[in-house]
C-alpha cells in the first residue's frame, strides 16, 4: 500500500516535531495518510461556514472540525489517536476564518474516538470533542445541521469542503509558512463507490461507512491540514475529511467518513 496522506492533518513541526505528536502519523504498513488542505480552492468567510473550527496544538492548526452543539465538536479519530496524553494542550478556535487570530478559543476537556476506529485502514474515522465552555452562537459561530441517520449521498452531488490545509501538496509540509492564512473551500462531486474501489483496489474500503469524492482527473481536493473538517451537502454535514493518497492527483479521490451511517456513535 502506498503511504496515505491524512487529509486534513496539517502537521507542522512543533516543539520537537508535530508530525510525531499528531496526525502526520505515517502508518508503518504504508497506510494512507491524508494531510489535507484545499488544493485549487477559494477563500471563504467564516459566516458562510460558521460551523467550521480549527483544532490547535499549541499555536498550530492540526485538524479541522465542526460544531454540532455549543460544547461539542466533531472531527476525525486520526486527529487524536495515539495522542490522548496531550489532549489538555489542545484547543479549538471558532468564529474566525483567519489562521492565527480572531474568534473564540476553548480548551478541550476530553475526546472520544470511535471504539472500532482502525489506524491501519482509517475505517470509523470519527471522534467527538468536548470543550470547557459553550461557544457563543452568532452569525460566525453556529451548529451545523446533520444529515439524517442512514443517509448516503448520490453520486455527482456536490459537497463543500473547507479548511486551512495545504494548497500545494508538493511543498514542505513541515514549514508553517506553506499553509494559508485564510480559510479555503472547494466543491467536490460524490463519486460512485464502485469507481473508487477500482482506483483504490489495494486499500480496504467500506461503502457502508465511507464516501468517496473528487475528480477522476484530479486538480481539486482537500489536503494536508484539512483532516477532520466538514463535508457538507445542501447545508447538511454528511461526512468528515479522512484520507487520500497525496492531494488532487488523477485517480486519487478523497475518502470521507460517512457520518449518517455512524450516527449512533453520538
Amino acid at each position: 500500500m502506498s503511504r496515505f496522506t491524512i487529509k486534513l492533518l496539517l502537521i507542522v513541526s512543533l516543539a520537537t516535531s508535530i508530525s510525531a505528536l499528531f496526525d502526520k502519523q505515517q502508518f508503518s504498513n504504508g497506510t494512507r495518510h491524508r494531510l489535507k488542505r484545499i488544493v485549487n480552492g477559494s477563500n471563504i468567510q467564516i459566516s458562510k461556514v460558521p460551523y467550521q473550527v480549527a483544532i490547535l496544538f499549541r499555536t498550530y492548526i492540526v485538524c479541522g472540525g465542526s460544531i454540532i452543539a455549543p460544547t461539542w465538536v466533531l472531527t476525525a479519530a486520526h486527529c487524536f489517536y495515539g495522542h490522548e496524553a496531550i489532549t489538555k494542550e489542545v484547543k479549538v478556535r471558532a468564529g474566525s476564518d483567519r489562521r492565527h487570530i480572531g474568534g473564540e478559543i476553548r480548551r478541550v476537556r476530553w475526546q472520544k474516538i470511535h471504539e472500532q476506529y482502525s489506524p491501519k485502514t482509517l475505517l470509523n474515522d470519527i471522534s467527538l470533542v468536548n470543550v470547557d465552555a459553550p461557544f457563543t452562537l452568532n452569525e460566525d459561530i453556529s451548529c451545523v445541521r446533520m444529515a439524517p441517520q442512514g443517509h448516503f449521498p448520490m453520486a455527482s452531488k456536490m459537497a463543500l469542503v473547507s479548511g486551512w490545509g495545504l494548497e500545494n501538496p508538493d511543498v514542505n509540509k513541515e514549514n508553517p509558512e506553506n499553509y494559508p492564512t485564510s480559510l479555503n473551500y472547494a466543491l467536490l462531486p460524490v463519486m460512485e463507490f464502485s469507481q473508487c474501489k477500482v482506483m483504490y483496489k489495494k486499500h480496504v474500503l467500506s461503502e457502508q461507512i465511507q464516501i468517496c469524492a473528487g475528480y477522476a482527473q484530479g486538480g481539486r481536493d482537500a489536503c494536508v491540514g484539512d483532516s477532520g473538517g466538514p463535508f457538507v451537502i445542501n447545508q447538511y454535514q454528511v461526512g468528515i475529511v479522512s484520507w487520500g493518497v497525496s492531494c488532487a492527483k488523477p485517480k486519487k479521490p478523497g475518502m470521507y467518513t460517512n457520518i449518517p451511517r455512524l450516527k449512533r456513535f453520538f
